[in-house]
């Protein structure tokens, strides 16, 4: 046996000389390959991990040398991109409707999380909860599927959001393509434009509201959150200096912000940072979570994303160029012009339009006393 084991390691010697990503070992006398390996049909992986084959062969001498042989085939064809497990071991693919709903989203969320970079919080509203709303009992099929859409109101943003979520999921699955339509055809017509204007506070009711704040931690919060419109998360996580005022990490990243007023940096003092004894680690959905239930429990006359909005609404009333506000929100041009622009009503254009008209140096009519 201890000829065996020489002979055993002059041969994966051989094999790591000659740079194979193969290696052959010895188990309960009988001899495998091992490799980094594409996933194996059926296994639920998405990307390539160290595999063990058996060849089947004995821990001998000729079994060593079909061993060297095998090991430099599955080497080629690991290289040229045409490795193919069914030339190795016995592949029974499980088919859809042998894999429960849980477990294919529980694969699909693996393979979202390997391929793409999401923040927490929008990985748990996006995929998370919206998953949680179909039967993870049940055998995937599109039928299920669209019965499971049909549960939720028409026109909505929970019917979109589903409906979306649902043809990913019968991507990943190999559905037919010709059923996966089906599910599309679902969505409904709810955008951004379609949701009626928001009943912000006036930056008179926002004065007021954060005046009346006893903790002063909180006040500094709040009163940040509305000054630079932040998301609630961001407030955590801020630096606020002389010469340059940024948000260190969120949702989309660092970014700087500006205030709007000015004058609200100094009379609340917002360059004396002061957080609420909360833990700043916590991820983003958890930190906005904590905001939101101080508002509700302080029955607050408006929520905290009503903060931003009316930030999206100064930016506005102070001729700010769309693309230059949208980088001060930390989000696209797309997203400022469609969501936050179709919430602001008619009276900010209205002021916008009465400035204008009333500008000292606007363009004049021609005369129409001929």
């Amino acid at each position: 046996m201890a000829h065996f084991k020489e002979e055993l390691q002059k041969l994966n010697a051989r094999l790591k000389s000659a740079k194979l990503k193969v290696a052959v070992f010895e188990r309960d006398n009988h001899l495998w390959l091992r490799a980094t390996l594409p996933p194996k049909p059926g296994s639920g992986k998405q990307q390539p991990s160290q595999e063990r084959v058996s060849l089947g062969a004995k821990a001998t001498a000729a079994g060593l040398r079909h061993a060297e042989q095998k090991a430099k085939q599955m080497s080629v064809e690991i290289d040229s991109g045409k490795f193919d497990w069914s030339n190795w071991v016995e592949v029974k693919a499980p088919s859809v409707e042998t894999k429960t709903i849980g477990k294919w989203i529980e694969e699909y969320h693996e393979y979202r999380l390997l391929v793409s970079k999401v923040a927490p919080s929008t990985w748990k509203s996006d995929y998370v909860l919206i998953s949680k709303k179909l039967p993870s009992d049940k055998k995937l099929s599109i039928e299920t599927l669209i019965e499971t859409i049909k549960t939720t109101p028409p026109d909505t943003r929970v019917r979109k959001r589903l409906t979306e979520y649902c043809g990913r999921l019968a991507e990943f699955a190999k559905l037919p393509n010709e059923k996966i339509k089906e599910i599309r055809k679902l969505a409904g017509n709810y955008s951004a434009k379609s949701v009626n204007p928001r009943a912000l506070p006036s930056d008179a009711e926002i004065v007021k509201f954060i005046n009346s704040i006893k903790n002063p931690a909180w006040q500094w919060l709040i009163a940040t959150i509305a000054t630079f419109g932040l998301r609630s998360h961001e407030a955590f996580h801020l630096e606020i200096i002389a010469s340059k005022n940024e948000v260190l990490k969120g949702k989309t990243g660092a970014r700087v912000i500006r205030p709007l007023y000015p004058e609200w940096m100094e009379a609340w003092k917002l360059s004396e940072i002061k957080l609420p004894n909360i833990n700043t680690e916590l991820d983003n959905g958890k930190l906005s979570s904590k905001v939101s239930g101080w508002f509700a429990d302080n029955k607050a006359p408006f929520r905290a994303l009503d903060l931003r909005h009316c930030y999206a609404r100064r930016c506005f009333e102070f001729n700010l160029a769309p693309d230059r506000a949208a980088k001060m929100m930390g989000h696209s041009l797309q997203v400022h012009l469609t969501t936050y622009r179709a919430w602001l009503g008619e009276e900010p254009y209205d002021k916008a339009y009465k400035i204008a008209i009333e500008a000292p140096n606007r363009p004049l009519p021609p005369s129409v006393d001929g």
